[in-house]
């Protein structure tokens, strides 16, 4: 299962109002691709997130703006996920 799927599965479950921590520690998924993902995720799901924090690994892994592999670790604080009213129609 990718990451996409499991952020998918968790928007489905989490009620309105839900609170949403999602991370990834895979230096290769660079902040702007996770936030593209959770997008898209988010839109398929039918919810519109509200990002309060973004946030990196501790002190005690600094790091190295000369070493890439050093930066690996996003955090995201999502609250109060809302989840949009999905109208259906049969014609």
């Amino acid at each position: 299962m990718d990451i996409k799927n499991i952020n998918m599965k968790a928007m489905n479950v989490l009620r309105n109002g839900g609170y949403l921590i999602t991370c990834s520690c895979s230096r290769f998924m660079e902040t702007k691709l996770f936030e593209q993902m959770l997008l898209e995720s988010a839109k398929e799901c039918g919810v519109t997130l509200r990002q309060i924090s973004v946030t990196q690994q501790n002190p005690d892994h600094p790091i190295l703006w000369t070493m890439d592999e050093t930066s690996y670790l996003k955090v995201f604080h999502i609250p109060n996920l809302i989840k949009s009213e999905r109208t259906f129609s049969f014609e």
